[in-house]
C-alpha cells in the first residue's frame, strides 16, 4: 500500500505544479508530466484496482497468460510506476530548464495559409475516404501506405482547423462538425483524439487556455470524446464479432456500467504491461524494431521479408491474435524491444527528454499538437507504430505546406527587369 500512496503523491505533485504553471501563463512547461501523470492513474492505477476487485475484466486473463492482479502485485507495480512517473518529471523539467529560455519560434505560414492547407486536405482525404475505404476488420492491416496517408489527409485538416479555431469562420466550424461527425459513422475511433489534442494545443498557443470557461470546454468535450469512442467501440466489436446488436441496446448496456464500457473500449495498456511482465524473460531482445517508426514506411512489395512488429508477434505467440496486436504499453515494448528493464528505462527517458524539448521549441506553433499526440498513444499504446503515425501526420502536413509554397513559386510573376530599360524609350519617343 506504501508504493500507492508514494505514486498518489507524486501524482498530486504534478497535477500542483500543472495548476502552479496555468496560473503563471506557462502551461506548456507541465504538458508532458501531466499527461503522463493522467494517463498512469487512469490507464495503469485505475484498472489495476478494478481488476484486483473482479469489477473489470483482463484479455490476458481470458488468453490464459495469467490471473487478475493481486492487491500485492498492485502495490508492486505501483513502484515502478512511481519510478517511471519521476523519470518523466525529471526529463520535462531539465528540458524547460534548457529550452524554455529560447525564443519559441513562429511559423512562417501565415493563418490563411494554414486556412488554405486544411481546405485543401479535407477535400483530398474525404474524396480518398468514400472512393478508397478501408475495411472495418483491415483498417490496421500493413500494405495500404499511399491509401493510408490519403485517407488521413481528413484527419491533418480537421486537425489543422481545430488548432486554429476554426479561423474564427462559422463556415470551417461546420467543416470541422461535420467532418468529425463522418469519422463518428465511420468508426473511427483515434482520429476524434488527435482532433482533440489539436483543438486543446491551439488554445494553448493562442494563451485561450488560460479562460476558465475555455478549460472547461475543453474537459467535457474529452469527456464526450471518451463516451464516443467506447460506444464506437463496442459498435465496432458488435459488427467484427457479428453479435447483432442495436445502437440502443449497445447504449443501455454501457448506461448500466460506464466503467466497464470505457475500460472494455480498448484501453488495454495495463494488460499489455503485465503481459510483458510475464514472458519478458522468455523472448530475445529485438533492437531492430525502434526502427521501424521509418522502416513501416517501405512496403511489403518492395521488403517481402519485412519482419512483423513486436506486438503483433508476441500476441499471436501467446494470445492466438491472428493479425492485430495487444497493447504492450510503452515500457512494454523497451522492454521487449532492448531485451531488460534499466535499458527501456533509459530509453524512456530520452523519449520523454526529446519530446519535452520539442514541446517547448514549438510552443508557439502547429507542430506542438502533433508531439502531443505522439506522447498520449505512447502512453496509450506503446508501439513504435505510434511514432510512425505522428511521423505520417508529419509528413501529410509538411508535404502540403510544402506544395503551397512550390505553387506560389510556379505561379508568381516575374518582374519586368526591362522595366527601367522600357521607360527610357518611352521617354525618348515622347521627347520625338
Amino acid at each position: 500500500m506504501s508504493a500507492q500512496l508514494a505514486l498518489g503523491a507524486l501524482t498530486l505533485f504534478v497535477l500542483v505544479r500543472l495548476v502552479s504553471c496555468y496560473r503563471a501563463g506557462v502551461v506548456s512547461n507541465a504538458l508532458v508530466s501531466s499527461l503522463a501523470a493522467v494517463m498512469y492513474l487512469f490507464c495503469l492505477w485505475v484498472p489495476a484496482v478494478l481488476q484486483s476487485q473482479g469489477k473489470i475484466d483482463s484479455k490476458i486473463l481470458t488468453a490464459g497468460v495469467t490471473s487478475l492482479p493481486s492487491a500485492a502485485e498492485v502495490d508492486s507495480l505501483a513502484w515502478l510506476w512511481f519510478i517511471e512517473l519521476i523519470v518523466v518529471l525529471a526529463m520535462e523539467i531539465l528540458a524547460v530548464y534548457v529550452f524554455s529560455r529560447r525564443h519559441a519560434k513562429e511559423s512562417k505560414h501565415s493563418i490563411g495559409d494554414w486556412k488554405s492547407i486544411s481546405i485543401f486536405l479535407v477535400c483530398v482525404g474525404a474524396i480518398a475516404t468514400v472512393v478508397f475505404p478501408a475495411e472495418l476488420e483491415n483498417r490496421a492491416a500493413e500494405g495500404q501506405g499511399l491509401l493510408v496517408l490519403l485517407r488521413t489527409c481528413l484527419v491533418c485538416g480537421l486537425a489543422i482547423i481545430a488548432f486554429y479555431g476554426g479561423f474564427n469562420s462559422r463556415k470551417m466550424w461546420i467543416l470541422l462538425g461535420l467532418g468529425t461527425a463522418f469519422l463518428v459513422v465511420e468508426n473511427v475511433r483515434s482520429p476524434l483524439f488527435v482532433i482533440l489534442i489539436a483543438l486543446a494545443s491551439g488554445l494553448v498557443v493562442r494563451n485561450r487556455i488560460y479562460s476558465r470557461k475555455v478549460l472547461a470546454s475543453v474537459l467535457i468535450v474529452g469527456v464526450l470524446a471518451i463516451g464516443s469512442a467506447a460506444f464506437m467501440s463496442q459498435m465496432r466489436a458488435n459488427v467484427v464479432r457479428g453479435h447483432g446488436l442495436t445502437a440502443s441496446e449497445i447504449f443501455a448496456d454501457m448506461a448500466d456500467d460506464p466503467v466497464r464500457a470505457v475500460y472494455a473500449a480498448g484501453v488495454d495498456t495495463l494488460d499489455g504491461y503485465r503481459f510483458v511482465d510475464k514472458i519478458a524473460h522468455r523472448e530475445p531482445a529485438r533492437p531492430f524494431d525502434l526502427l521501424s517508426p521509418v522502416t513501416t514506411f517501405i512496403p511489403r512489395a518492395i521488403w517481402e521479408d519485412k519482419p512483423a512488429s513486436i506486438s503483433v508477434e508476441v500476441s499471436s505467440k501467446y494470445l492466438g491474435y491472428r493479425s492485430s496486436g495487444q497493447f504492450l504499453s510503452m515500457m512494454g515494448y523497451l522492454r521487449l524491444a532492448t531485451g531488460g528493464y534499466v535499458s527501456a528505462l533509459l530509453l524512456f527517458a530520452v523519449f520523454f527528454f526529446v519530446t519535452s524539448a520539442l514541446v517547448q521549441t514549438f510552443r508557439r506553433q502547429l507542430w506542438l499538437a502533433i508531439v502531443m499526440v505522439v506522447v498520449f498513444r505512447m502512453l496509450l499504446g506503446g508501439s513504435a507504430f505510434d511514432i510512425y503515425y505522428g511521423l505520417v501526420l508529419t509528413v501529410i502536413i509538411g508535404g502540403a505546406a510544402i506544395l503551397l509554397d512550390v505553387f506560389r513559386s510556379l505561379t508568381r510573376r516575374e518582374p519586368n527587369r526591362l522595366g527601367p530599360v522600357a521607360a527610357t524609350n518611352n521617354k525618348s519617343i515622347s521627347r520625338l
